[in-house]
């Protein structure tokens, strides 16, 4: 009888000992999931999540900032909605930026990544200062001067109309195919 006792308590205990460790694994396996995927992917997930988009239409996606202070600026490009995404109930590229900058400018744009509960601003667009800069180095004036003169050349070439005739197919009487100028 006592044996009995003994046994069933050992296996009730393994039994919860089992379930415990089960239920921890896969507390885990959740955690590391997530965390193994880079930023922009868990990024692109995110921002679809909230503007009902899917993320493979989420382009150009550039972000800055630093997860320990929970903001990161971000700016992104929509992709018009397909065949696929409409029957889904999809958001359009239009109705998807008026949400995102929505939520933006009500610090709202709130998503979760690496476990950390962060909030998405708005970054500038880049500027053509790289372009500027540049130009200052590159400043060769007999370069740009040539450049014009053969623009004007291309510009004022003659059309020719013989040049621009083509071969076309006609149909004789007999119903054959000929060529015609």
């Amino acid at each position: 009888m006592l044996l009995e006792k003994c046994c069933i308590t050992i296996l009730i205990l393994l039994l919860i000992f089992l379930y415990l460790y089960s239920k921890k694994e896969n507390f885990e396996d959740d955690q590391t999931t997530q965390s193994n995927l880079p930023i922009s992917t868990q990024l692109r997930n995110e921002i679809g999540t909230l503007l009902n988009i899917s993320p493979s239409r989420i382009s150009n996606l550039d972000y800055a900032g630093n997860l320990i202070m929970n903001t990161l600026k971000v700016h992104f490009d929509i992709h018009d909605n397909n065949l696929d995404e409409t029957l889904n109930n999809e958001n359009s590229k239009m109705e998807a930026k008026k949400i995102a900058d929505n939520l933006m400018l009500t610090d709202k744009f709130i998503v979760s990544i690496n476990n950390r509960t962060i909030i998405l601003r708005k970054m500038l667009p880049k500027t053509e200062t790289t372009n500027i800069e540049k130009s200052r180095f590159f400043d060769n004036k007999g370069l740009k001067e040539l450049s014009k003169y053969a623009n004007n050349k291309y510009i004022s070439v003659p059309n020719d109309e013989s040049l621009t005739k083509f071969y076309t197919l006609g149909i004789d009487k007999d119903y054959n195919l000929e060529p015609k100028l």
